[in-house]
C-alpha cells in the first residue's frame, strides 16, 4: 500500500508540473519555441516513466512478455528517465538565455515608456513649436539613449522641412540640414504613413551625407506638422517604433494646438497693428511725421533694426527718403531727395515686386549705392512696394544685422501696413503738388504787383528768370527780346538754380539764323518742348551752348507776344535727364503765365515811351497850332472816359473771369485809340532811341 501511494504521488507530481508549464508558464516561455518544446517533451517522458512504474507495481504488465519481468521494466524506466532528463536539460539550457533576453527587453520597454512618460510634460511645456521640439529632443537623447536628433517644421506651401534645432551635432543648426526638400521623394512617402519608420543603414560614400536612420512624423488628424529624424547606428525593434509613433502623435496634437493658438494670436495682433497704423495715418499728413512711430511698428512686427521709406515723385525717377538706422537709435535721413537708381529701389520701382535678401554680403548682390544700408551693419533685407493705383508710390525697406532673418510671413505683415500707408503717401504727393502750384500762383501774383512799381523792364525780366528757376526747379532760364528786323535776339536776363561754372553771357546778342528751335518758336508763335534724348527733338549743340548751357538735356521755349506779334522768347533748360525731370503740362502753363506777365511789362513800357513822345510833340506844337491841340484834347476825352468807366466797373463787378476779361479788353481798346490819336497829330519825326530801348518796346 505505501508503494502505491508513493507511485501515485510521483506520477501526479510530474503530471501537475507538465500541465502547469503548459497552462501557466506557456506565455512567458514562448521566447524560444524549440527550447519550450524540448522541456515539454522531457517532462512528458518523465511523466510516462512514473505511469509505467505505477502500472508495473500493480502487476498490470504480467501478460506483457517483456514488461512482466522486473529487469525489463527497469531497463525501460532507465531509458525513459534518461531521455526525459536529456530533453529537459537541453530545453532548460536553451530557454535560460531567451528568458534573460526577455528580461532585458522588458526592462528596455519599461525604460522607454518611462522615458515617454517623462517626455510628456516637456511636450506640453513649450510655448512654441521650436521650443517644444528642443525639449523633446533633449529628453529623447537622455532617456532613449539615441544621441543624434534633428527636428524640422513642415511647410506645405513649398514642401520643405525647415530645421528648428538639433542634438548631438557639432553645431546647433547644421548647414546641410537647414532645409530639406521632400517634394516627390521617398522621405515624403515615409512621412505620409504617419508612423515611425526605421530605414536601412546606407553606405556613406566620399563627400556624401548619410540619410536618417529613424523617421518620426509629427502628425495629427491626417495633417503633417513636422518630423524628428535620427542619425547614427541605432538598434531598432517594433517596440521602439511603437513608442516613437506614439510620441509623434502626441507631438502632432500639441503642434496642432500651438498652430491654432499662433494663428489666433497672429490675426489678433494683425488687427491691433492695423488699428495702430490706421490711427497714425489719420493723424499724419506726411510719412516723415510718423516715421519714428512706424519704425516701432515694424520693429514689433518683424524685429527690424533698419527702416527706410522712400516716396516717389510723378516720374518715378526721384524719391524723398526717410531713414532710421544703427539699430533704430539714429535718424539718418529726413526727407532727403535722391535718385531711385540707388540700390535695390530701382528694381522694386520698375518691377513692382517685393524683395527678400537672406544675406546681402554673402550673396554678393548688393549695389555700390547700398552703402548706407551696409554701413549700419545690416545683412538681411526686406523691401516692399507701396502701390497707389497701378503705380509704385513708395518703397519700404527693412534691415536686420543677422542673415536669413526675414520670412514670407514678415512680408505679409509689411504688405498690410503698406496698404494702410498708401493713403498717407497719396495725400502727401497731392499736398506737395498743391503746394507747388499754390506757390507758383503766389509768385505770379507777387510778380504782377511788382510790374506796377517797376521802373525798367529789365528788373521784371530778372525777377521772371529767378521765378522760373526756383519754382520750376530747372537748371537755367533766359529771357531774350527780338529786334525790329527779327534777325537777332538780345538777352535781357539769365539765371541758374546753382553755380554751373559756365559764362551765361547775360547781355549776349544771338543771331536767330543760328538758333533753329528759337526761330521755329518765333515763326509758329507756339511753345516748343525739346528732349535731347529723343532723336525727333534734338537741339543743336551751338544753340544749347549759346542760349542755355552745354549739358542741358531738355528745354522749353515759350514766345512773348505783344500786339499779335512775337517780341521775345523765354528759354528754360534742364540738365537732368528726361526721366528724372520731365517737363509736363503744369510746367508749360506756368512758363506761359510768366511769358504773359513779361508781355504786360513790355506793353507798359511801350505806353510809357509813347506817352513821353506825345508829351514832347505836344510841347513843341503848343505855340504854333492851338486849334489842333484843342481838337486833340476833345477827341481824347472819349477814350479816357471809357478807361475810367471800365476801371470803376472792374472794381465793382470784376470778380467773374468773363467780366474781368471784357473790362480789360475795353481798357486796352481805349488805350489803342489814344495811341492812334497821338500818332495822327504828331508831325515831328520820332527821336532816335538807344538800341536797347527799341528792343524792349518792339
Amino acid at each position: 500500500m505505501p508503494q502505491l501511494y508513493h507511485d501515485v504521488l510521483f506520477c501526479s507530481t510530474f503530471l501537475i508540473v507538465l500541465i502547469s508549464i503548459i497552462k501557466i508558464g506557456g506565455g512567458r516561455l514562448q521566447a524560444d519555441r524549440n527550447a519550450f518544446n524540448r522541456i515539454i517533451t522531457g517532462l512528458g517522458l518523465l511523466t510516462g516513466f512514473a505511469i509505467v512504474q505505477l502500472l508495473g507495481h500493480q502487476d498490470v504488465f504480467k501478460s506483457v512478455p517483456y514488461l512482466q519481468d522486473e529487469s525489463g521494466r527497469k531497463i525501460l524506466e532507465a531509458t525513459v528517465i534518461t531521455a526525459g532528463l536529456m530533453f529537459l536539460l537541453v530545453g532548460v539550457s536553451g530557454l535560460l538565455p531567451s528568458l534573460a533576453r526577455g528580461r532585458r527587453l522588458r526592462r528596455q520597454t519599461t525604460k522607454r515608456y518611462f522615458g515617454l512618460k517623462m517626455i510628456l510634460p516637456a511636450v506640453s511645456g513649450g510655448k512654441a513649436l521650436d521650443e517644444t521640439f528642443d525639449l523633446v529632443m533633449n529628453h529623447l537623447a537622455t532617456y532613449l539613449e539615441i544621441p543624434r536628433w534633428a527636428a524640422f517644421k513642415y511647410t506645405s506651401k513649398h514642401e520643405l522641412l525647415v530645421l528648428t534645432g538639433s542634438v548631438g551635432f557639432p553645431e546647433k543648426r547644421p548647414r546641410h540640414l537647414r532645409t530639406v526638400s521632400i517634394k516627390e521623394t521617398e522621405l515624403r512617402q515615409e512621412l505620409n504613413r504617419f508612423r515611425a519608420i526605421a530605414r536601412p543603414m546606407e553606405p556613406k560614400g566620399e563627400g556624401e551625407t548619410p540619410g536618417p536612420r529613424l523617421v518620426v512624423p509629427v502628425a495629427y488628424g491626417g495633417r503633417l506638422y513636422g518630423a524628428l529624424l535620427c542619425w547614427g547606428e541605432v538598434a531598432v525593434d517594433d517596440d521602439l517604433l511603437d513608442v516613437l509613433t506614439l510620441l509623434g502623435e502626441i507631438l502632432g496634437r500639441q503642434a496642432q494646438m500651438l498652430v491654432l493658438k499662433a494663428n489666433a494670436d497672429f490675426y489678433r495682433n494683425r488687427q491691433v497693428v492695423a488699428a495702430r497704423v490706421g490711427d497714425l495715418c489719420n493723424q499724419a499728413s506726411a510719412v516723415g511725421d510718423i516715421l519714428v512711430e512706424l519704425f516701432q511698428v515694424f520693429k514689433d512686427v518683424t524685429a527690424a533694426e533698419f527702416c527706410s521709406i522712400a516716396v516717389m515723385d510723378n516720374s518715378g525717377e526721384n524719391m524723398v527718403r526717410y531713414t532710421i538706422g544703427s539699430g533704430g537709435r539714429m535718424l539718418l535721413e529726413k526727407g532727403v531727395s535722391r535718385s531711385t537708381r540707388c540700390g535695390a529701389t530701382r528694381k522694386i520701382v520698375s518691377e513692382g515686386q517685393p524683395l527678400i535678401d537672406a544675406d546681402v554680403d554673402f550673396e554678393g548682390n548688393h549695389n555700390p549705392d547700398d552703402g548706407l544700408f551696409l554701413s549700419c551693419g545690416m545683412h538681411s533685407r526686406l523691401a516692399c512696394p507701396v502701390t497707389v493705383g497701378r503705380k509704385v508710390a513708395a518703397v519700404i525697406m527693412l534691415g536686420h544685422s543677422q542673415p536669413n532673418r526675414f520670412r514670407p510671413v514678415h512680408l505679409d505683415r509689411v504688405r498690410d501696413i503698406a496698404t494702410l500707408l498708401a493713403g498717407v503717401i497719396q495725400r502727401e504727393q497731392l499736398s506737395r503738388t498743391l503746394e507747388v502750384r499754390e506757390d507758383q500762383m503766389l509768385r505770379l501774383q507777387t510778380m504782377e504787383r511788382e510790374l506796377a512799381t517797376a521802373h525798367i523792364a529789365t528788373a521784371v525780366f530778372d525777377e521772371a528768370c529767378q521765378l522760373l528757376t526756383k519754382r520750376m526747379k530747372c537748371t537755367v532760364a533766359r529771357i531774350s527780346l527780338i529786334d525790329r528786323e527779327g534777325k537777332n535776339l538780345f538777352s535781357q536776363a539769365c539765371r541758374t538754380i546753382r553755380d554751373t561754372g559756365h559764362d551765361l553771357k547775360e547781355s549776349a546778342t544771338l543771331p536767330v539764323s543760328l538758333l533753329p528751335w528759337h526761330k521755329m518758336t518765333i515763326e509758329t508763335r507756339k511753345p516748343m518742348l525739346i528732349n535731347r534724348e529723343d532723336p525727333q527733338s534734338q537741339m543743336p549743340p551751338q544753340e544749347t551752348m549759346a542760349t542755355l548751357l552745354p549739358d542741358v538735356r531738355s528745354a522749353i521755349l515759350v514766345p512773348i507776344m505783344l500786339d499779335d506779334a512775337v517780341r521775345g522768347v523765354i528759354s528754360i533748360g534742364e540738365a537732368r535727364n528726361w526721366n528724372r525731370r520731365p517737363f509736363g503740362a503744369s510746367d508749360l502753363v506756368f512758363a506761359r503765365d510768366v511769358a504773359a506777365k513779361c508781355s504786360v511789362a513790355l506793353r507798359m513800357k511801350k505806353l510809357e515811351l509813347e506817352t513821353a513822345r506825345a508829351k514832347e510833340t505836344n510841347r513843341q506844337s503848343v505855340g504854333s497850332e492851338p486849334g489842333k491841340l484843342g481838337e486833340l484834347t476833345a477827341r481824347l476825352k472819349s477814350p479816357v472816359t471809357s478807361i475810367i468807366g471800365a476801371i470803376e466797373l472792374l472794381k465793382m463787378k470784376g470778380d467773374a473771369p468773363d467780366d474781368r476779361s471784357r473790362y480789360q479788353g475795353l481798357i486796352l481798346k481805349a488805350a489803342d485809340r489814344i495811341t492812334a490819336l497821338t500818332k495822327e497829330y504828331t508831325d515831328i519825326q520820332e527821336p532816335v532811341e538807344e538800341q536797347e530801348t527799341e528792343v524792349v518796346v518792339g
